[in-house]
C-alpha cells in the first residue's frame, strides 16, 4: 500500500531523485582514493615550500635527495607515482579484500602528516 491507501503490488515508488549511489559498494573507497592523492599532492607541495622556506627537513629517506635535487620536479614525479599506485590499487578493489581498510588507515597517515604541515604553517 501507498500513503493515498492504494496498492503499489509492493513496489516503492521514487520521487525522481535517489540518494543509492550512497550505497554503492565502492563509493567509499572511490572518496578515500580522492582524498588520498588530494593529500599526498598537498603534502608534496608543502613539503617543497617548508624546503624552500628553510622551516622543515624532508622525513622520508626516499624523497631527501630528490627534493634538493628539484623541489618543482620532486613534486610531479612524486604525483605521478601516488597515481600510478592509486591506480593499481583502483584496478584490484574488487579482488583485495583488505584494500579499503588500509587505504583508510594509509588516509588516516597523511592527515597526521598533513597536521605537521599546519603545525610549521603556524609557527612561521
Amino acid at each position: 500500500m501507498n500513503q493515498s491507501g492504494e496498492d503499489d503490488g509492493g513496489r516503492a515508488r521514487h520521487s525522481g531523485f535517489s540518494m543509492a549511489f550512497l550505497f554503492r559498494p565502492y563509493f567509499g573507497l572511490t572518496v578515500v582514493v580522492v582524498l588520498l592523492w588530494l593529500t599526498a599532492a598537498a603534502d608534496l607541495v608543502l613539503t617543497a615550500w617548508g624546503l624552500r622556506l628553510g622551516v622543515i627537513e624532508e622525513a622520508n629517506p626516499l624523497l631527501a635527495p630528490l627534493f634538493s635535487v628539484s623541489k618543482p620536479l620532486t613534486v610531479v614525479g612524486g604525483l605521478a607515482c601516488v597515481t600510478a599506485a592509486l591506480a593499481l590499487l583502483w584496478r584490484h578493489r574488487h579482488r583485495v579484500r583488505w584494500i579499503h581498510p588500509v587505504a583508510r588507515l594509509l588516509l588516516a597517515f597523511r592527515v597526521v602528516v598533513l597536521g605537521m604541515h599546519i603545525v610549521w604553517i603556524l609557527l612561521i
